[in-house]
């Protein structure tokens, strides 16, 4: 990889303009760059062993923790020996409207479009996987001098956000948390992500985590107003699934923003992916009307759906679950699964030893 999402576009607004002069018979003579990308490289090695990275090292460890539980999300199919890697997209466009309230409640909460989308996804993967530690790896600029911004080049680092969710937290307050955790993760960005995983070898095998999240601003305006020329953009994306969720998130000149989810195929079906992202959508109107409302009362599906899910198929229940099981102590099979099996003894003391723990949780 030679390029980053930024250097795209740079090299598209640089096309336009040497092409609309050239089409007219005229020479445009680009700027000159204040340093090269390899010039950049030699200083970030040169400051990092100065003793910036173990500056960085030490704020990521405390961030991090010595425990990385990964996040465990309900599959459609089991997770294969031999992961296949393929993945699928599902992507949508928000509304105007929808665009806009998340500009105005992110504005209103001192935070960004990019912050809001990020505590609503970590809302999301909350109420999805009941894990209260939320970790998702979001890809960064890394672009802080004022000489960087018209390179083209591979700058991006992977920064690992953490969140501790609550269903009694209000959103705002997540909100602010994670606005928090983004300026401090971007004040620590330049270590780079593989020193940063090298230092948690417990963590090599799962990953620091397993869903990432990826905001951009993109303008194709230039390549739509090229003199002479029809040019637009191609939908392409990733055929390997590196995780097991993706959300990328662009916004375009005029503020409006599409979704798109990037997902392992091998373990979701396309049905649940465009489920989740309606749930995702619907969270997003929540918080923006309500900002204030605790994260495990938002809504995330709409009334209509709520109600369907509400009627029962069939003729209520005389006796409750767990009476009829109490009813059979044998060592009858209770379970059987994949040549596997549980009679209902050892079902019962499963049971009991999990709903003792989870009392133990709280």
């Amino acid at each position: 990889i030679i390029a980053d999402g930024w250097s795209l576009n740079i090299l598209i607004d640089e096309f336009s303009r040497l092409y609309a002069a050239a089409s007219q018979g005229q020479t445009l003579a680009l700027p000159p760059l204040a340093l090269q990308y390899a010039d950049y490289g030699s200083w970030q090695r040169q400051w990092l062993a100065e003793g910036e990275g173990q500056r960085q090292l030490a704020y990521w460890k405390a961030q991090l923790g010595e425990e990385h539980p990964p996040l465990s999300l309900a599959t459609d199919h089991p997770r294969s020996a031999q992961q296949r890697h393929s993945a699928s997209r599902h992507s949508v466009r928000l509304s105007v409207s929808l665009s806009e309230a998340i500009h105005h409640t992110a504005q209103a909460n001192q935070s960004t479009p990019f912050m809001l989308l990020l505590a609503a996804f970590q809302s999301l993967l909350y109420r999805y996987s009941g894990q209260r530690d939320i970790r998702i790896g979001v890809p960064n600029a890394n672009r802080p001098r004022q000489e960087t911004q018209g390179l083209v080049g591979f700058f991006i680092n992977t920064l690992v956000l953490r969140a501790e969710l609550d269903a009694r937290l209000p959103f705002n307050q997540l909100l602010a948390a994670t606005r928090q955790a983004a300026l401090d993760a971007q004040a620590h960005q330049d270590l780079p992500f593989e020193q940063l995983l090298e230092a948690f070898p417990q963590a090599r095998e799962q990953g620091l985590f397993q869903v990432m999240f990826n905001h951009q601003q993109r303008d194709l305006g230039a390549l739509r107003r090229l003199p002479g020329l029809l040019a637009d953009e191609l939908p392409w994306h990733s055929r390997e699934a590196k995780f097991d969720l993706q959300l990328h998130s662009e916004e375009d000149r005029h503020g409006r923003l599409s979704l798109s989810f990037d997902y392992a195929d091998e373990l979701f079906d396309s049905t649940t992916v465009q489920r989740l992202a309606e749930h995702y959508i619907h969270l997003l109107q929540a918080v923006c009307a309500q900002p204030q409302h605790a994260v495990g009362e938002l809504k995330l599906s709409a009334e209509d759906e709520q109600h369907a899910w509400s009627q029962a198929p069939c003729a209520p229940a005389r006796q409750w679950l767990p009476e009829l099981l109490n009813l059979h102590t044998s060592d009858t099979p209770a379970l059987v699964w994949q040549g596997a099996s549980l009679s209902f003894t050892q079902l019962h003391t499963q049971a009991n030893r999990l709903a003792h723990y989870l009392r133990d949780k709280g």
